[in-house]
């Protein structure tokens, strides 16, 4: 298996339409390709898994070492013949500016990735060679393997371009794509659209893979990507005869592929239902609440009594509940959303949710447990990501871990109470080892507990 990524020269230049489309033509030709993303992201996967037909793994240098890297490529391309790995803001944009850590380059070269750069050339002429070339020297040790240009006016502007950067650099021009705001996949505005809620992106998909196949040197693309290194992954069996509940619908939608995986691989057999309009499935050993925009759906959430009921149940019999953002807002007392209004939410653990109108967390994590808790015992260390407009109105009476940003600035914050944690986190189970094992090891112990 090959893989390339694809990144940006800034966010907002087109690369997550740029490698959707790729993705879908593709597929649009037979070719098995598999999608991955670069960081912590939640929606771009989606739209990437739409486009390829197949989960979308994300890659994070903050979570995993490179042979954790190396084995989620591995793992997330099984039976794929090519792998599209989308970066995250500008090729260069990281933690640190001077060494380029946590950027889509640090994670290329991390992985021996060749990088393809999407260039917005709407309006300039031969003053994108020096674009170009300064990405391609910057970091001498990164393979700059081809430059796609974007949102052109037309076949003159592009051998305009071309002929620039040919001149100027070893760089080969893999193609271009037109300005079409018809077919460009719409911006989300603070996640108010999921992926799968766009109206008609299966035909624009479509379209766009069509459009991207008429101007881009797709064999060129595939041509240019390099093995990954390591061995293959090969799939084997999976018992999966611990029946965990899933939440997952339009409101609760936060998963990494690696998490649902990671747990398969342990023994879990997942039962999705939707919490908005199911009850809890019967039978379970364990439920998973994750992240997602509940706030969107509060009033029929909150018009789902049998559930809270289901929840409340579950939790008085010692289920292990592992609730994550959207989850731990689902499970408090009330939720109010940006027009006042307060949902009555599920009761299961104290704790009264606000909505803002603004970013209240957003980065990477580091957590400092607290207390005894069905993933990790007191003073163990673990990483997350933050990203949520709600603020929790009350102090938590029972918090899970002290929350801190990479500035070292937090707060304890999370419930923690029997086997139940909740919490804003998203956990990636790449980056706290034996978390994933603690918590099936409770499960087991509470099916078994008759």
């Amino acid at each position: 298996m090959r893989a390339f990524l694809l990144a940006g020269t800034h966010s907002g230049c087109g690369k997550t339409t740029l490698a959707a489309g790729l993705l879908r033509a593709f597929r649009q030709r037979g070719v098995a390709i598999a999608p991955f993303k670069a960081g912590p992201d939640f929606l771009d996967p989606q739209l990437h898994a739409i486009a390829a037909g197949r989960p979308c793994w994300n890659l994070d240098g903050f979570f995993q070492e490179d042979p954790g890297l190396r084995e989620t490529l591995a793992r997330g391309a099984a039976d794929a013949d090519l792998a599209l790995v989308e970066g995250v803001m500008g090729l260069f944009d990281g933690a640190d500016p001077v060494t380029f850590e946590g950027s889509s380059a640090d994670l290329a070269h991390r992985l021996g990735l060749p990088v393809v750069l999407v260039v917005d050339g709407a309006g300039v002429g031969g003053s994108v060679a020096a674009t170009v070339l300064g990405h391609a020297r910057l970091w001498p040790d990164l393979k700059l393997a081809g430059v796609i240009l974007n949102r052109l006016g037309g076949e003159g502007h592009f051998q305009l371009q071309k002929a620039a950067i040919q001149a100027h650099t070893d760089v080969p021009v893999l193609g271009w794509a037109p300005e079409r705001p018809e077919i460009r996949i719409p911006e989300r505005h603070l996640g108010l659209h999921q992926p799968h809620e766009l109206p008609g992106l299966d035909e624009t998909l479509d379209r766009l893979g069509q459009e991207l196949s008429k101007t881009l040197d797709l064999e060129a693309l595939a041509d240019l990507a390099r093995p990954v290194p390591g061995r293959p992954f090969v799939e084997t069996a999976r018992p999966g005869d611990l029946p965990v509940a899933l939440g997952r619908d339009e409101a609760f939608s936060f998963c990494y592929a690696d998490t649902l995986d990671r747990l398969e691989r342990l023994g879990v057999r997942w039962v999705p239902f939707s919490p908005l309009r199911e009850r809890l499935p019967e039978g379970v050993a364990g439920l998973y609440l994750p992240g997602g925009y509940p706030e969107l759906h509060a009033a029929t959430f909150a018009a789902n009594r049998a559930l809270h009921a289901d929840l409340r149940r579950a939790h008085g019999a010692g289920l292990p509940i592992l609730a994550e953002c959207g989850g731990y807002l689902a499970l408090g007392e009330t939720l109010v959303d940006l027009e006042g209004c307060a949902h009555p939410m599920a009761g299961v653990i104290p704790g009264r949710f606000r909505m803002t109108g603004s970013l209240q967390s957003f980065g990477y994590q580091r957590l400092h447990v607290l207390r005894d808790t069905l993933l990790a015992p007191e003073g163990a260390e673990g990483r997350a990501h933050g990203f949520h407009h709600s603020v929790r109105e009350d102090a938590p009476t029972s918090p899970a871990w002290h929350a801190a940003n990479l500035r070292g600035e937090g707060a304890p914050e999370g419930h923690a109470e029997g086997n139940l944690l909740a919490s804003y986190a998203h956990l990636h189970f790449g980056a706290n080892p034996g978390w994933a094992e603690a918590w099936v090891d409770r499960m087991k112990a509470w099916k078994g507990r008759g």
